[in-house]
């Protein structure tokens, strides 16, 4: 039989044995940390994607009330400055999406501010023109407290009163 000798074998002394434990343990931590911050940041940008659509409707439903409100056959000027008789259809009327979902709610209502001359309307003769300036207030909310209110000036030509 052959003698063997045993080759001395060198071990980690045992104060060193948890560091490898202790620094996957520390890159588990960052990586779980990353995670967390990078789901979090992903939760915001979606809520912020979301405020946005929802501002985007409501600007829209805005612009929508105020050009229903522009081609109303009733404009005619009051006798004095005031606001005109609202249409029912332009009052908390609701924009839906093709899922009938409700996307927003408007309003609108028309001033008349007053009259002024035209410039290249009197010509002399038996009829005067003026122009009839009057003022669309068109005001928007959706979801999540989006709103948008805009303004809209505009006059009509006509015969003087």
């Amino acid at each position: 039989m052959t003698n063997i000798k045993a080759k001395h074998l060198h071990f980690v002394p045992s104060r060193e044995r948890g560091a490898s434990l202790i620094v996957s343990l520390i890159l588990l931590l960052v990586l779980t940390v990353l995670g967390v911050v990078g789901m979090s940041t992903a939760t915001l940008e979606l809520a912020m994607a979301g405020n946005m659509q929802f501002t985007n409707s409501a600007f829209e439903a805005a612009e929508s009330i105020v050009e229903a409100e522009i081609v109303r056959n009733d404009i005619a000027p009051l006798p004095a400055p005031g606001a005109l008789a609202a249409i029912p259809a332009n009052v908390n009327r609701e924009f839906r999406d093709g899922g009938n979902n409700l996307v927003a709610t408007a309003t609108s209502a028309t001033n008349y501010l007053g009259k002024t001359g035209v410039s290249g309307w009197q010509i002399g003769g038996p009829i005067s023109f003026a122009a009839f300036h009057f003022e669309i207030a068109g005001t928007a909310t959706a979801p999540q407290g989006a709103a948008a209110n805009h303004r809209q000036g505009f006059y009509v030509v006509g015969p003087s009163l």
